[in-house]
C-alpha cells in the first residue's frame, strides 16, 4: 500500500452529481425500474470486496449486518459474493448482480491506497469514467481542516461520473455513492453500519407498503431425522408463503434442533409453527435464546 497514485488509464472529469435527502427518494424511483407488484419481495445482493476477507485475515461482519438490515425492511437477501481487489472480478460481479437484483450493496475498496479500486471498477461496470466530486472534497476540508488535501485523500472523492451522492450524516464526509441500483459503502464495519442506519429512513420511505418479514422459532429435543417428515409435509402444505428451515445443534442439553418459520403473513407463520410444534413436542424460542 505504499503507492497512492490513481491508475493513469482512468480519465478524470470535473465533477459528479449530488442529491440531497429531500430529493433522494424521488430520484431513485425515477432512475430505477422496479416491479410494482408488492407481492414480490424486492431482492438484494451483496458484493463484499477485499483480499483480506478471502485470505482469512479479516472476518466479514458487514454481510451479516446487511442481511439483518434487509430482513427488518422486508427485503429478500438472495446472494452474498466475496471478490478480490481485482478490477475484472468486481466488474463482472457487479454487472451480474445488478442485472438480477433490485438492490446491490458493495462493501470495501474505497480508501486512499492503490488497492482501493471499487469506485473505478463500478464506473467501468456501467461504462462510466471517474470524476472528482467537488462537494465531497469540500466536505473533507470542512470536517477535517487539519488534514492536508493530498492526492491520496482526493482519491477517495474520485467517484463514478454519473453517481448520485448522498451524505448520511452532517459529521461524516464519506459519501454514499449510488450508481443505478448499486450502493457503494465502505468496508470499515462501524462506518458501514452507521451509514446504513442513517440511510434507513430514506429506504424505508422508498419501500413504503412493502410487507415486513416475520420469523418464529421453535425448538425440540427430537433428532432432526425424526422430524424430517413432519417438516416436509408442513412445507408442502404451506407452500412458498412460509419458509421452513431446520438447524441442528451439536451437543446441546437444552435443544437438539431449532426450526425457523419465515414469511410475510404473520398469521400463517404462527399457525404453521404451532402445528409443527404440537407434532414434535416442540417449544417456543426467541432469536436470542439460542441463535440459529
Amino acid at each position: 500500500m505504499a503507492t497512492f497514485w490513481l491508475r493513469q488509464s482512468r480519465a478524470v472529469r470535473p465533477h459528479a452529481s449530488y442529491t440531497s435527502r429531500s430529493s433522494l427518494n424521488a430520484l431513485l424511483s425515477f432512475n430505477r425500474e422496479y416491479s410494482t407488484n408488492q407481492a414480490r419481495s424486492k431482492t438484494v445482493a451483496a458484493c463484499i470486496i477485499g483480499d483480506e476477507i478471502l485470505s482469512g485475515k479479516t472476518r466479514d461482519s458487514n454481510s451479516h449486518f446487511l442481511a439483518q438490515y434487509c430482513f427488518d425492511l422486508g427485503l429478500d437477501m438472495r446472494r452474498i459474493e466475496v471478490v478480490p481487489d481485482v478490477t475484472e472480478d468486481i466488474v463482472e460481479s457487479v454487472r451480474r448482480l445488478s442485472a438480477n437484483h433490485d438492490y446491490v450493496f458493495t462493501s470495501g475498496g474505497i480508501g486512499p491506497t492503490h488497492d482501493d479500486i471499487t469506485y473505478e471498477a463500478i464506473a467501468e461496470a456501467f461504462n462510466q469514467k471517474v470524476a472528482y466530486h467537488e462537494p465531497t472534497l469540500a466536505r473533507m476540508q470542512q470536517i477535517s481542516p487539519h488534514l492536508e488535501l493530498t492526492l491520496p485523500r482526493k482519491r477517495m472523492a474520485l467517484l463514478p461520473e454519473k453517481a448520485q451522492v448522498f451524505y448520511t450524516s452532517h459529521s461524516l464526509w464519506v459519501p454514499l455513492a449510488i450508481v443505478s441500483n448499486v450502493y457503494i459503502l465502505p468496508g470499515v464495519p462501524k462506518l458501514f453500519k452507521l451509514m446504513l442506519e442513517d440511510y434507513r429512513p430514506s429506504i424505508a420511505t422508498e419501500l413504503s407498503g412493502t410487507a415486513k418479514f416475520h420469523r418464529k422459532l421453535i425448538g425440540t429435543l427430537w433428532m432432526e431425522s425424526k422430524i424430517a417428515q413432519v417438516l416436509s409435509e408442513a412445507q408442502n402444505n404451506v407452500g412458498a408463503e412460509v419458509k421452513i428451515g431446520s438447524y441442528p445443534k451439536w451437543k446441546n442439553d437444552t435443544v437438539n434442533v431449532v426450526i425457523s418459520f419465515v414469511g410475510k403473513d404473520l398469521s400463517k407463520v404462527e399457525s404453521c409453527a404451532d402445528l409443527v410444534k404440537t407434532k414434535i413436542e416442540g417449544f417456543d424460542m426467541k432469536d436470542n435464546d439460542n441463535p440459529v
